[in-house]
């Protein structure tokens, strides 16, 4: 059997409490990406295929716009964005849900 002191005790259980706040954070994060991921795929699989009218906040006004969102730009990261047909955008969502669901799993079976 091993023998630690009460130190050595309270500073393992301040690590894992560390651990366990890093790990809580890091799943926040996730879910907070989820649900964005989540309504802007709503969104644009409940847009009309015709053009599409609405409002863009530009300082404190609203400018009306007119968009055909048959096809969108999609963020690929490092601030670079693809055009795609909405529904391959649409595909590509899903998929980033699915992994985003997988990182919580996991994170949720380590915590």
């Amino acid at each position: 059997m091993v023998e630690i002191t009460a130190e050595q005790a309270a500073s393992v259980i301040r690590n894992n409490e560390a651990k366990l706040g890093q790990i809580q954070r890091q799943m926040q994060e996730v879910s907070r990406t989820l649900e964005v991921l989540l309504v802007t795929r709503s969104t644009l699989e409940q847009m009309p295929d015709s053009e599409t009218v609405g409002l863009v906040p530009v300082g404190g006004v609203f400018l009306p716009v007119k968009a055909d969102v048959s096809t969108v730009k999609l963020d690929v990261g490092s601030g670079v964005a693809i055009e795609k047909p909405r529904d391959e955008a649409v595909t590509t969502l899903k998929a980033r849900e699915d992994v985003m669901r997988g990182t919580l799993t996991k994170l949720q079976e380590t915590g």
